[in-house]
């Protein structure tokens, strides 16, 4: 539920966000796939926000022609009041004094009486929604917030009543809470659908009381749920909230606000960490979000059928992995954890991959709590679909071992990539393209990486 507002711009060209924002001292950034703020970046819509009153946002979508304002619905008067400030403003950049609201040719000088009209509809939207959940005939609603959403259950709407300032007034709060809202990652495919939350140690973490995400998209109904904290252990979803449930404070009508000790998480690393890929107890630190999973690539292989062995599907795995160790780009807690990775890397009868499947935790997943921190940085820029990333190394060096017409063939299935023999030839070819992309790293500046957002483009 929402208001929107068309300008047609009469002269070519785009709106300046930041400029936009900064001559109201607004906020502005977009939201990733959770709805959750990633700030001072515009995009294909960017939200703006008063940083002062971060209640609701107010979304802007421009082409070369058309921009679109949105505001969610319902809204408290100080947020419709700025909603119209920004179609004046827009307005004037745009060089007109028209703007459509469904449809209809509306002109700036009506926007105080336009203003009017859509408090009194926001208050009469409050009163139906507030006495739905007060009835339990709706469970929850979702309010996008500026920064992260949040959920009105009926003990917030008992709170608000009918008053869209109180509203206002409750989500501006909450907007405010310093804490890191927990997004998913997800594996769905092949026999397991997995769904992972990260809580860092040490940080106020808002998480989710059910663990099904109400954005980014339906899990299947079969799906197991666990919760990260990174460079501590995986736990399962139910054992980690045993822990914090009943004595957490609560963020909304869905979410609790949870801050792991050192303590208490290394005792529940001991007795309820869980290695995600066999489900057993796994007293292996946790790798944090993965960066690459062997299991990700054999549910190709399952889908597919493709005639191949498993063990390929961590192949180039154990080549990034032991380039990285050979780098000393291996950070020394899990150095600890796997004494044993430098014989097996040292030892040519020994197979890197058997050794990351069966004897690392995850099945051998990558992630960037195992890296130093200069590796974590070069991961991050490097380990990515695209033009210059690991996974198009990974596919150029295939189809220079196998030829232009054999790398196409039909039995491959577009995945010649796991089918590769992993022999000295494989290891060299694809360790020259990532030593290549290291000093390519290096040549640049590897803290200016550290502020990009590459979760969408990751290979898992």
């Amino acid at each position: 539920m929402w208001i929107e507002t068309f300008i047609h711009k009469e002269k070519k060209g785009t709106i300046d966000i930041p400029a936009l924002a900064a001559g109201r001292g607004l906020s502005f950034g977009t939201l990733n796939r959770d709805r959750v703020l990633v700030p001072d970046i515009t995009g294909e819509r960017t939200v703006i926000f008063d940083r002062m009153f971060p209640g609701m946002a107010i979304d802007l979508k421009q082409d070369e022609a058309t921009a679109e304002l949105r505001l969610n619905f319902p809204a408290g008067t100080y947020d419709i009041g700025l909603y119209f400030d920004l179609i004046q403003d827009v307005c004037d950049l745009s060089d007109t004094d028209t703007f459509y609201i469904e449809a209809s040719e509306l002109g700036t000088e009506e926007i105080d009486e336009l203003q009017d009209y859509f408090e009194s509809a926001s208050i009469e939207i409050i009163k139906i929604l507030t006495s739905q959940l007060r009835e339990h005939k709706v469970t929850g609603l979702i309010v996008l917030g500026s920064r992260n959403p949040f959920v009105i259950g009926a003990k917030q709407a008992e709170e608000i009543g009918e008053d869209i300032d109180k509203f206002a007034l409750m989500i501006n709060n909450a907007q405010r809470i310093k804490a890191l809202y927990c997004c998913h990652w997800s594996y769905i495919g092949g026999y397991r659908n997995i769904c992972v939350y990260e809580a860092p140690p040490g940080e106020r973490s808002i998480i989710p009381l059910h663990p099904a995400p109400f954005l980014g998209g339906n899990m299947p109904r079969k799906c197991e749920y666990y919760v990260d904290v990174p460079g501590v252990s995986f736990f399962r979803y139910e054992d980690f909230m045993k822990q914090y449930r009943n004595t957490a404070q609560r963020y909304d009508g869905a979410c609790i606000l949870v801050e792991p000790g050192e303590d208490e998480l290394s005792d529940m690393r001991y007795s309820m960490g869980i290695d995600i890929l066999s489900g057993n107890n796994s007293q292996r630190r946790s790798m944090g979000r993965f960066v690459d999973w062997g299991e990700y690539h054999y549910g190709k292989v399952r889908r597919k059928h493709l005639a191949t062995e498993e063990i390929n599907c961590y192949s180039h795995l154990a080549i990034y992995l032991e380039w990285c160790f050979r780098k000393g780009l291996l950070n020394d807690d899990f150095l600890r954890d796997y004494p044993d990775l430098p014989r097996v890397i040292g030892d040519p009868s020994d197979d890197l991959r058997e050794y990351m499947r069966y004897s690392m935790a995850n099945g051998g997943a990558l992630g960037p709590c195992m890296f130093t921190e200069e590796g974590r940085r070069f991961t991050e820029s490097y380990y990515l679909f695209g033009k210059n990333g690991y996974a198009s190394h990974v596919d150029a060096t295939a189809e220079e071992i196998f030829g232009h017409e054999r790398y196409h063939c039909d039995e491959f299935k577009g995945e010649a990539y796991l089918f590769l023999e992993y022999n000295d030839e494989y290891r060299s070819l694809l360790s020259e393209k990532i030593e290549a992309s290291w000093y390519s790293f290096l040549n640049d500046d590897p803290a200016a990486k550290d502020s990009i957002d590459l979760n969408d483009r990751r290979m898992f």
